[in-house]
């Protein structure tokens, strides 16, 4: 590779081959090894090879890849810690920018009979401007939902008008960033921010990184990473462009909190991945009390550094001009879904930091904090939103019944978009209430306003994917939720989710890409162990659906959803007294009847399936992906699944 005849490249190349296994041998090591400068380092390696530094180690190591899948058999997990590269969907990313193949079509090439299937990028699909509809409810003919739904829609019928009417004027969602190979220029992620206080001091801390977060999402070209994901970082001694590299972003905005009695002093910087720099800093001060002014200003200039960067990385159009900008026509004033009055924010984030371990005991709590929030001021639009979604949450986790949780959800979501009606997380409430009720159009229209409004939030994104499947579209539940996956690539639940799109797909090899990118990363979470054990029942291979599943339960005992599925297993492999044993504990519940079809189709009591299938509908429970579950394969046909699908409005 180094065709210069450099010294300096030279002990570069045998330094890198040297430590080409170990992912945290640093820039600052090889300067340090090399006895220059990082900025030294720098110029001479671009001025040699037109690459960052970077750029070329990445090139060192992806040499090497190429070499081990010619002359080894090794899976492209084991290449990637052979070349210290950070996952397989970053080699494989990366390898297909350098040489135009994918590894996997590389080695089909020269090795045929060696293959191993990687992530394919995906264009992220475009949303057409949608109106919000009145939910139409679906009438099961018993069961909550037949008659007090009925009652419930009159009660709210004033609400929802009044939210169509809000929506008419939504303007068509601006064009977006497709998914690309690789770092995409107009990518950032927010590290978090450092307490150089007491704990007394965590609040404004978190509450200034919220602010800034809340804010450059809302820009129209920027990708801005989830912060369950961004968050994973939080006292990390990984570098920048580790961080980068995890993460896929070309951009990390890193900062520090110091609050002293009345006065706070915010640090900010955005670090340049690539190459380790910093690209600019700024240290604001200023009163507590001027918070939110203050947070204005931060988002102002941190915008305006991100439009630099960014214009400075893309072609001129004729005029000479950039080809765009990140703010386009988004206002980047602070949005009324905040408040100013720093006692109900400080209880506001209380309560969103209660629901994060999704307990009960979390739930309740949380919505008195809400609750508390809006007693000081009753126009705090995003604390209306949380607690729709935290009593969203109480109903579809058999907290608390429908008839508690599901009228005071859909208030709450219904004004805050009165207050706010951009609110995404507003209408993300919306949308799974409807999905739960099945509400389908009600939900999709949810659904795609908020993501009009909020491009780049993940939850949404991962939810509208589980509405598409639901519906059978899923092409379209697979392009969501892989684009979901890229927002928030640390979160196991998605990357759950996006399995469980592929499996129902039938793209075994997507399936299985997702489940190998997963490996080594999310062994311990119980809910990958769900995607695994799916995988190998629509591959017939109980035996390994079964060990994926007793893996789930070992990590989680308390989860339940999924043991009807667990018995299928078990009743296809023979093991018939077990399943039946387990059928005579199930309640006599509209629930229970689609659990008892589950293990029959396990079976293959064809007629009892159905039978309970129909039970389960006609007492008001339709399992949301009955429709193209791999479970019910063999029924589809069927003029009484067929049925269950008419009633409930899906064919």
């Amino acid at each position: 590779m180094n065709t210069s005849g450099s010294p300096l490249l030279d002990q570069l190349d045998k330094l890198i081959d040297q430590r080409l296994e170990d992912p945290s041998f640093t820039l600052e090591a090889i300067c340090q090894h090399l006895s220059v400068s990082r900025s030294q380092l720098y110029r001479i390696v671009k001025d040699e090879t037109q690459l960052s530094t970077t750029r070329y180690l990445r090139k060192r190591r992806l040499l090497k890849t190429r070499e081990l899948l010619l002359e080894t058999d090794l899976r492209i997990s084991e290449i990637c810690d052979r070349v210290g590269l950070t996952s397989p969907q970053n080699l494989s990313t990366y390898f297909a920018e350098e040489f135009g193949l994918s590894p996997t079509e590389f080695r089909k090439k020269h090795c045929p009979e060696e293959a191993e299937e990687p992530v394919d990028p995906i264009e992220e699909p475009a949303l057409d401007s949608p109106t919000l509809a009145l939910p139409n409810p679906i009438q099961p003919p018993r069961g909550w939902f037949s008659n007090s739904r009925r009652r419930l829609l009159l009660g709210v019928g004033g609400s929802l008008l009044f939210l169509a009417g809000l929506v008419i004027y939504w303007l068509k969602r601006p064009n977006e960033p497709g998914l690309i190979d690789g770092t995409a220029v107009n990518s950032l992620a927010l590290v978090p921010f450092v307490n150089l206080g007491d704990a007394d001091s965590s609040p404004a801390c978190e509450g200034v990184m919220d602010e800034i977060y809340a804010s450059v999402t809302l820009l129209k070209n920027l990708t801005v990473i989830a912060r369950s994901s961004s968050d994973q970082y939080r006292n990390t001694q990984k570098t920048s462009w580790q961080i980068g590299d995890e993460l896929h972003v070309a951009h990390l905005l890193k900062g520090s909190v110091l609050k002293t009695g009345r006065q706070l002093q915010v640090k900010l910087e955005l670090i340049n991945t690539q190459d380790d720099i910093r690209e600019w800093q700024k240290v604001y001060r200023g009163e507590y009390a001027t918070l939110f002014s203050m947070t204005d200003q931060m988002v102002q200039d941190v915008t305006t550094q991100l439009n630099r960067m960014v214009s400075s990385a893309r072609p001129q159009s004729a005029g000479g001009l950039p080809t765009d900008t990140l703010t386009g026509g988004v206002a980047l004033a602070r949005q009324p879904a905040r408040t100013r009055n720093l006692a109900a924010y400080n209880l506001f984030l209380q309560g969103r930091q209660l629901m994060i371990d999704r307990t009960n005991s979390g739930l309740l709590n949380s919505i008195s904090r809400f609750d508390a929030a809006l007693r000081l001021d009753s126009t705090f639009a995003e604390a209306y939103a949380y607690k729709a979604n935290a009593y969203m949450l109480l109903w579809v986790l058999n907290y608390a019944d429908v008839k508690a949780t599901y009228g005071p959800s859909e208030q709450a979501a219904l004004t805050a978009i009165r207050l706010d009606p951009s609110n995404s997380t507003a209408y993300g409430a919306l949308g799974s209430l409807y999905h739960n009720s099945y509400q389908w159009k009600a939900a999709e229209n949810a659904f795609r306003i908020g993501l009009q409004h909020s491009p780049n939030d993940a939850q949404l994104t991962y939810w509208y994917s589980l509405l598409l499947r639901s519906l059978g579209r899923l092409p379209e539940a697979v392009r969501y939720s892989q684009r979901a996956i890229e927002l928030d690539p640390l979160y196991p639940v998605m990357l759950t989710g996006h399995i469980l799109n592929c499996v129902f797909l039938g793209d075994k090899a997507k399936a299985q890409a997702a489940i190998r990118s997963g490996e080594g990363i999310f062994d311990q979470a119980f809910i990958y162990h769900l995607g695994k054990g799916y995988y190998y029942l629509n591959l017939a291979d109980y035996r390994q659906a079964t060990v994926s599943f007793n893996r789930l339960h070992q990590l989680n005992p308390a989860y339940k959803n999924y043991e009807s599925v667990a018995m299928y297993c078990l009743a296809r492999q023979g093991k018939r007294g077990q399943a039946l044993t387990w059928l005579s504990h199930l309640p006599k519940t509209p629930r229970g009847d689609y659990d008892r079809a589950v293990v029959f189709a396990g079976l293959t009591e064809d007629d009892s399936c159905l039978y309970y299938l129909k039970k389960a509908a006609d007492g008001g429970f339709y399992h949301r992906d009955m429709k193209l579950s791999p479970l019910f394969k063999p029924y589809r046909k069927q003029a009484v699944f067929q049925a269950i699908l008419h009633q409930y409005q899906l064919n």
